[in-house]
């Protein structure tokens, strides 16, 4: 029906710059929509220290709870205002 279900899992976030330096990104758990489980959404944020310019490389792995794992990388360029 396409009807969205929010999992627990774990987040596990690499970064890495040009340079070949890189960092574990601390991702936490933030729950919104209510109490209730069924209609609660969930997000995982977490920070990173940039200077820019820079462009970072982000590698995601993620294990929900009844084991299935999926990954993910992306890069995203970040440029001073």
């Amino acid at each position: 029906e396409g009807a969205e279900t929010s999992v627990p899992a774990q987040v596990l976030v690499k970064v890495s710059d040009l340079r070949g330096r890189a960092q574990i990104i601390e991702m936490r758990e933030l729950r919104s929509g209510g109490d209730d489980p069924s209609t609660a959404l969930l997000d995982y944020v977490g920070t990173v220290e940039i200077t820019p310019p820079d462009t970072l490389r982000f590698d995601v792995g993620v294990t929900r709870e009844d084991g299935g794992t999926s990954t993910m990388q992306f890069t995203r360029e970040f440029h001073p205002r």
